[in-house]
């Protein structure tokens, strides 16, 4: 494992709250593009890492049973959690995949931690 690494995967783009929201789905790909366009992407000395999503164990280990469960019920009737957060099973992919890229990159940089 080289010393950097870009961690992503193309479902982060489900992560899309909607118009006039400022969590766009564009702003993942709009940045793989600036990360390319800067040739950091051909950088030899980074990895880079298909990310992959949370499992509800994961998820657990911040938010209980009961929350998890509810949010899932609401995003199945594409519901709103809060005024200001919509939910669809989408959203739901995406934030697993964010959330799992967090996690992937605690591991890279603490492998042993």
């Amino acid at each position: 494992m080289k010393n950097k690494a870009i961690v992503y995967h193309d479902n982060l783009k489900k992560y899309d709250f909607g118009r006039g929201h400022p969590f766009r789905s564009e702003r993942f790909s709009k940045y793989m593009k600036l990360l390319g366009k800067k040739e950091i992407l051909k950088d030899p000395s980074i990895d880079q890492v298909k990310q992959d999503p949370a499992e509800d164990q994961d998820i657990l280990l911040v938010h209980d049973l009961e929350y998890l469960e509810k949010v899932k019920r609401l995003a199945e009737t594409k519901y709103r959690l809060t005024q200001d957060t919509p939910l669809s099973l989408d959203i739901i992919e995406g934030a697993r995949y964010i959330v799992g890229g967090g996690l992937q990159v605690g591991v890279l940089c603490w492998p042993n931690g």
